[in-house]
């Protein structure tokens, strides 16, 4: 079992899930603030628009951890030795 937690620790894609999972909470807060200015400015238009407003906002919350996890970059030098 240490040697699995061992092997993990020193792993660039956990690293970079770390990263990526730290990135997706300013980029969720992010999409839920435009989300709501959006319902908003919308809030007099019909209910198809703030529908479509809705899910672009969940498909977002899907596509940037995503294209975060594939932005961060590696450690400049290995984890463990």
């Amino acid at each position: 079992m240490i040697d699995f937690i061992k092997f993990f620790q020193g792993s660039e894609t956990i690293h970079r899930l770390g990263w990526t999972l730290l990135h997706t909470l300013w980029l969720g807060a992010a999409v839920a603030v435009l989300f709501i200015a959006a319902i908003l400015i919308l809030r007099r238009r019909s209910a198809n628009s703030r529908y479509l407003v809705g899910c672009i906002a969940m498909m977002l919350m899907i596509a940037l951890p995503v294209a975060a996890f594939f932005m961060v970059s590696a450690p400049a030098e290995p984890l463990l030795e």
